[in-house]
């Protein structure tokens, strides 16, 4: 599968529009990568790419979405280590 970085222009992360009151920043986040298909489909879909917006925005703040009670747990750990994160959105 192919990934480009769509981390400049229109892809960029909205962190101006806040989720709600509680939306805040655990941690620093690097690049963020995705596949061509899902570029594609941002590119032309608005709907779509708030989807991919609010989605990240929601994980840098800690709401991992839809994820098992062990995964939410280790993603504490993982804060802590700097290891990879996990978290779903539908």
């Amino acid at each position: 599968m192919k990934v480009k970085n769509y981390n400049t222009g229109k892809f960029k992360l909205n962190e101006q529009k806040p989720i709600n009151r509680s939306d805040r920043k655990l941690f620093k986040h690097g690049k963020f990568l995705m596949s061509t298909g899902v570029g594609e489909k941002a590119r032309t879909d608005k709907k779509f790419m708030s989807f991919i917006d609010r989605s990240l925005r929601r994980h840098i703040a800690g709401a991992w979405g839809e994820i098992p009670p062990e995964d939410a747990k280790a993603n504490q750990e993982a804060l802590m280590k700097c290891y990879r994160l996990v978290s779903f959105y539908y």
